[in-house]
């Protein structure tokens, strides 16, 4: 099934403010909460001030009135420069996934406003048929070059891929990438301005390897490593739009090679 973007993106307050929270796991250390050590079982406001021994450590926890389960990771908190955890529960959202169509030109070039983190791949879906005489492309200059590169595309969709970082057969991964973003039309020999400027980064795949790595030796699911890194990459990169799909792919890469 393709990976779709949506364009809206669902807002979820997991804890509401001032909550009563009950722990369920602490995966190693001490954690206090306004001065008291927290254990499993323990119950505490969420606006209580956290303190933490060390930035590795995860607290798992249940809201009282919610019943919603959530699992933080201190260095989120840390990231954020957050001390309770309302302030980090109380902004929770869910990153965009699949559904949204775009059925015009107007309204993806009114979506790409900001920057894409490309972590392996994303898939737009367009009210239109591609095909080899009506397709997207990438255009962005390199040293004194200007590279022309044709997107992936499959019935109503087209993708953004490493591929974009292919030149005659050899790859380059730049941090960031400036680009154009072109529809062409062969037969009017029209090309198409999406967007004169979109910017693509790249190095939040290993910032987002490294906040992963101390957590893969312990026994957590993909769903829960999936949360925290979606979390933690709305704080981290607020300006920068992560595809649920795509960050999805790219959790279950690390985990097939840990």
């Amino acid at each position: 099934m393709k990976k779709l973007l949506t364009v809206l993106m669902l807002s979820m307050a997991v804890v509401s403010r001032g909550e009563k929270i009950k722990v369920m796991y602490i995966n190693h250390g001490r954690v206090w909460a306004d001065k008291e050590i927290l254990h499993e079982g323990t119950v505490f406001s969420s606006d209580a001030k956290i303190s933490w021994e060390d930035d590795k450590q995860v607290i798992k926890i249940i809201g009282f009135e919610s019943h919603n389960v959530s699992i933080v990771p201190v260095q989120t908190l840390i990231t954020g420069k957050m001390t309770t955890i309302s302030e980090l529960l109380i902004q929770k959202q869910r990153l965009s996934s699949r559904g949204g169509v775009f059925t015009n030109l107007q309204s993806l070039s009114a979506f790409l406003y900001k920057s894409i983190a490309l972590m392996n791949t994303i898939w737009f879906e367009t009210g239109f048929s591609l095909d080899d005489n009506h397709f997207f492309f990438l255009q962005y200059d390199r040293g004194n070059e200007t590279i022309n590169k044709r997107l992936p595309f499959n019935d109503h969709c087209f993708c953004l891929n490493d591929e974009i970082y292919i030149i005659d057969g050899v790859s380059y991964t730049p941090i960031t990438l400036a680009v154009r973003l072109c529809y062409y039309e062969v037969e009017e020999m029209r090309a198409t301005t999406i967007t004169d400027y979109l910017t693509i980064k790249i190095e939040p795949r290993n910032i987002c390897l490294k906040f992963l790595r101390p957590y893969l030796s312990e026994e957590y699911t993909r769903d829960e490593l999936m949360e925290m890194l979606e979390d933690y990459c709305k704080i981290q990169f607020p300006d920068c739009y992560f595809d649920r799909d795509d960050l999805l792919l790219f959790c279950n890469e690390v985990l097939e090679c840990k």
